[in-house]
């Protein structure tokens, strides 16, 4: 636990330089042609790097379990080293075709931009493909870390990113747009200066391994496959609100970014902290067969996440407007964004706590060398995205197009909580229930508080102020609620503070 607190506090504060960067881009570029066209060129190589390095670097930290628990240390080092080997050849290929094919790729991705708009997405998606050599590295670098239980480097890996994107955005504005590209794969590169001497000294020393007949691979190949058409799958959910969002109004591809990079925020935070930390450990559980600890981890986290993020997803239906007002309402981001903006927020605030619980529970079903079915579960997410993405763009625009992805990942997510079950067996869930129905009750009337404190803030001082006092008295609300209800995590955090304040008296 104080492990997981630790990854999401560093956490937060990389992210905050994450977040950081899309108010920049969005002061800078608002809700524009631009920015529109640098979001599509961005998420081109990430569909080809997704569709390869998720897969491999979430079969990379089980596999690594049994050759170090079979064969040692030595041995898992030459894993390490003939997979890094493997994925940056295959990388090239990669690169090779997106590069080739990159006028073809963002017509499929943003059919609806032609003319000057699409030449340009083109220029930028070719600089940007760059970076797929180094994400790739810093993927398997930061799983080899996590294996050694190193979280910090991998919590604080973005910094570097992030700040360089930063830079190149604001010099982007001041002398040319192409270098939005050009700063994106040199900011892919930062992170290698920073992650690499992290993991020298955990013990990585690069080898010349290249055996493509080694069983371990192969092994990972097998899990790595369906986790990667998985991945695949769930990409077209982003291609198709990409190609919706591109026949809407100009600036609809820029919104659905922007209000999906807040809630990924607070996915990130909390969710990938969560399943970064827990992902290694179930994984030796499950080589170990130790299931009841398997699914006491699992339970854990899942309550921790409803407990932490249900009060988000309240503010963040009550305020959408207000919050991104607040984040993003300066400069080139007018008043339309602002709408934009907020009504995507909402839709995909719906979705926030089932994308952290399949965050989650994807990694249980990987632990235990099962990657076929999160994929069948993804392509069945991905039919309701689909369906509901074409049926409800038409009358709530954008707002339909991320509530189509909050609907099927709730769906989906309870599916994998039903089948993880038959999985390792019951979960025992009663204390998980407790939380929900705890967290509920205090989530609502907090949500009321926060309504009646903003309205009354409103009347005696600027917005700004009244939305900040309006989420302090609801958070302390909320908190005052779960420990009158006797939430057990709660009582477990405040145990723990007074166990360290009688310390140090």
């Amino acid at each position: 636990m104080k492990t997981t607190l630790l990854v999401i506090l560093l956490t937060i504060i990389a992210k905050l330089f994450g977040f950081a960067r899309n108010i920049v881009l969005s002061y800078f570029f608002g809700a524009s042609v631009v920015s529109d066209a640098y979001l599509v060129a961005l998420s081109i190589p990430e569909v080809l790097y997704d569709f390869v390095i998720i897969g491999i670097s979430t079969s990379f930290i089980p596999i690594f379990s049994q050759v170090r628990k079979k064969e040692g240390e030595q041995a898992s080092l030459q894993y390490t080293n003939n997979v890094i080997n493997h994925i940056f050849v295959f990388t090239g290929f990669l690169f090779l075709f997106g590069f080739i094919f990159s006028e073809e790729l963002v017509k499929l991705f943003a059919s609806g931009f032609y003319g000057q708009r699409l030449s340009f997405t083109i220029e930028l998606t070719r600089l940007v493909l760059f970076s797929m050599f180094f994400t790739s590295m810093v993927t398997i670098f930061n799983s080899y870390l996590q294996q050694q239980r190193n979280f910090i480097i991998p919590a604080l890996v973005g910094i570097p990113l992030n700040l360089t994107i930063i830079i190149g955005i604001i010099v982007a504005y001041y002398t040319n747009p192409v270098v939005l590209g050009i700063s994106y794969s040199v900011a892919t590169l930062s992170q290698l200066f920073f992650i690499v001497p992290a993991a020298r000294k955990n013990g990585f020393r690069y080898q010349r391994v290249f055996d493509s007949k080694n069983p371990y691979l192969y092994k990972l190949i097998q899990i790595a496959l369906p986790v990667m058409i998985g991945t695949s799958v769930n990409q077209i959910n982003v291609l198709v609100n990409r190609t919706i969002s591109s026949q809407l109004a100009v600036g609809s591809i820029s919104a659905l970014n922007y209000s999906y990079q807040l809630v990924f925020f607070v996915q990130g935070v909390f969710a990938l902290s969560i399943s970064n930390v827990i992902f290694p450990i179930i994984s030796d559980y499950a080589v170990e067969k130790r299931f009841t600890e398997f699914k006491g981890i699992i339970n854990k986290s899942v309550s921790l996440i409803y407990l932490i993020i249900f009060p988000m997803t309240v503010g963040a239906i009550i305020f959408p407007e207000q919050i991104i007002d607040l984040l993003f309402g300066r400069g080139n981001f007018d008043e339309t964004a602002i709408q934009l903006t907020a009504m995507s927020l909402i839709g995909y605030a719906v979705g926030m706590i089932a994308n952290a619980f399949r965050e989650v529970l994807s990694r249980s079903f990987y632990a235990l060398g099962d990657s076929k079915t999160p994929m069948r579960n993804a392509m069945f997410g991905v039919v309701i995205n689909v369906i509901l993405a074409i049926v409800l763009s038409k009358p709530l625009g954008v707002m339909g197009l991320s509530l189509a992805s909050s609907i099927a990942a709730t769906v989906t997510s309870f599916l994998l909580l039903v089948q993880i079950r038959h999985k390792v067996g019951r979960l025992n869930l009663s204390s998980f229930f407790k939380t929900v129905v705890k967290s509920t009750i205090a989530g609502i009337v907090m949500g009321v508080v926060c309504l009646w404190s903003y309205d009354f803030f409103l009347a005696r001082t600027v917005p700004f102020i009244s939305l900040v006092l309006a989420v302090i008295v609801g958070a302390v609300t909320y908190f005052i609620l779960l420990i009158v209800l006797r939430e057990s995590e709660v009582s477990y955090f405040i145990n723990k503070a007074k166990d360290l304040v009688l310390r140090r008296e």
